[in-house]
């Protein structure tokens, strides 16, 4: 009797450990972004709690420079035991920038990672802002404006003249392909005492040209 009841009970531990389910981390798959526009997108994602209280996000940043840098809000994906899709909006990005992200998501058995994917923002013509003359003197004045490439080589130029018309170009100069204002200038001499001039700041890429706004200074007269 006592060895039966031995493998009675060795049999009944065997049956529990085969109907007790082993808890394990969330099962991630990153998916392909969209909506992707100059400055914002959605990533997409699946993700399965295992029968665990899970949380996900997304990491991002741009490739190969921060490529985790930022992080979306951590939400819930529940506790079932079925995929679920996932997505966030992001926003703030550069035009013309390539961007890394990721879905991650834990429980309270470990954190899962899905696959690094990428996208990139869509390119758009250099922004200006064309800036008040300084060191303006009775036949010469210094123009100033902003221009930032929003990723892409970038020149920019002034047009000058004693009407809204114009009529003047400066020379187009590199202002590189970045992502940052850039302050520019350019030195006028041989101007005319006592008289108004017009100016504004032209900038050019591969997606377009933008004018700056008209300013316009009068040059002291010489006494």
């Amino acid at each position: 009797m006592k060895r039966k009841g031995i493998v009675i009970f060795v049999i009944a531990l065997i049956l529990i450990s085969c109907t007790t389910t082993t808890k394990i981390a969330p099962t991630v798959v990153s998916e392909s972004a969209t909506s992707i526009t100059s400055n914002s997108s959605i990533l997409h994602g699946r993700v399965n709690p295992n029968e665990l209280a899970t949380l996900y996000h997304f990491e991002y940043g741009i490739y190969g420079i921060s490529d985790y840098s930022f992080s979306t809000e951590k939400e819930s994906a529940g506790s079932g035991s079925e995929e679920i899709d996932v997505m966030s909006i992001i926003s703030s990005l550069s035009p013309s920038t390539t961007y890394q992200y990721r879905l991650v998501a834990e429980n309270s058995v470990g954190i899962s990672y899905g696959e690094a994917l990428t996208f990139t923002t869509v390119a758009v013509p250099p922004t200006v802002t064309t800036q008040s003359a300084t060191h303006v003197t009775t036949s010469t004045a210094q123009l100033n404006g902003t221009v930032n490439p929003n990723g892409l080589s970038t020149t920019y130029c002034f047009m000058w003249g004693m009407t809204t018309n114009y009529g003047n170009i400066t020379t187009n100069t590199s202002v590189g392909s970045g992502i940052d204002t850039v302050s520019v200038n350019f030195s006028l001499t041989e101007l005319t005492s006592g008289v108004t001039y017009h100016y504004i700041i032209v900038a050019t890429n591969s997606s377009g040209t933008n004018y700056g706004s008209d300013i316009s200074f009068t040059t002291p007269i010489f006494h």
